[in-house]
């Protein structure tokens, strides 16, 4: 992880390994076709859409006026349980264990505090749950307080595991600036850890002038951001390889002309709307290509 400095914001920001395989991805893309092409496109937006929401945060960060030590994409296994981290913020308090959701659509927590994400489609308005974040958050607390405690000896994680819930605070941020977030019937509990990202600087000020954990310097705030660099690991996930693999065999199985849904001959047919590649199975197999211009 390389430094950068912003003010009195420090970030330690991983490579930009993500932006070198969207533009990977997106060469695949120009060559891959059928269902593949359409695999990889959905894959470029969800990264797409990540980025933007990370870049959001940091955006709100820069301009907090406040001394923090900012960690971003933090991978931490323990006993085969992970931590993906987009945000681990440091202040001279308390520790923020940020989840970035960068969602389309509105969401709604209800009384019970499930998440019901809304949003139009076809003309249609879809209603759907969606996995809690602040259980996910929950699952990464969990995994860096093991690590923390992890060879500390009893008395050393005995403290630990008394102090941990007090000076490390999980938060679920909605980046999307045109989510509406709905949380008048949230249990208190689920309504304080989902904020929009506009009001994180402001929650994180509210958060630290109400507690009564003992303050750092930024020395020890140093320190601190260097212990969670050391427990990072590089996790290494590869985007570009399965996409990869799949739109060489297609281009193999094209020279063949093969049919990669059902392993039939393709055949050139023609339609009402003019002329294209199907498969020799129709109407077992549907399968079908455009055929391309200069063929």
């Amino acid at each position: 992880m390389a430094l950068f400095k912003s003010n009195e914001v420090v970030l330690y920001k991983d490579s930009e390994n993500i932006n070198n395989q969207i533009a990977e991805l997106e060469e695949l893309e120009k060559a891959a076709r059928g269902s593949i092409k359409n695999d990889i496109s959905k894959q470029i937006a969800y990264l797409k859409r990540g980025n933007y929401g990370e870049d959001e945060i940091m955006f709100q960060l820069n301009y907090a006026d406040m001394d923090m030590y900012v960690l971003r994409d933090v991978y931490v296994e323990l006993d085969g349980i992970s931590a993906q981290i987009d945000y681990y913020v440091i202040t001279s308090k308390l520790h923020f264990i940020i989840e970035c959701k960068n969602l389309f659509g509105n969401i709604t927590i209800n009384n019970k505090g499930d998440f019901v994400r809304t949003y139009t489609y076809g003309g249609k308005e879809i209603r759907e749950g969606i996995e809690s974040p602040i259980t996910q958050n929950e699952r990464h607390m969990l995994v860096l307080k093991k690590r923390r405690m992890l060879n500390a000896g009893k008395i050393k994680a005995a403290i630990i595991e008394r102090n941990f819930p007090g000076f490390t605070k999980p938060l679920v941020v909605l980046a999307n600036k045109k989510t509406i977030l709905n949380d008048r019937y949230a249990p208190k509990n689920v309504k304080d850890k989902v904020i929009r990202a506009d009001s994180l600087v402001k929650t994180i000020k509210k958060m630290c002038a109400a507690s009564n954990m003992p303050k750092c310097n930024k020395k020890e705030m140093e320190e601190q951001a260097k212990y969670v660099l050391s427990i990072h690991q590089d996790n290494g996930t590869d985007y570009v390889k399965p996409f990869r693999e799949l739109v060489e065999k297609q281009n193999s199985e094209a020279e063949q002309n093969i049919c990669p849904r059902c392993g039939g001959k393709l055949v050139q047919r023609n339609g009402k709307r003019g002329t294209f590649i199907g498969c020799s199975n129709y109407p077992k197999c549907r399968y079908t290509e455009n055929i391309q211009k200069g063929e």
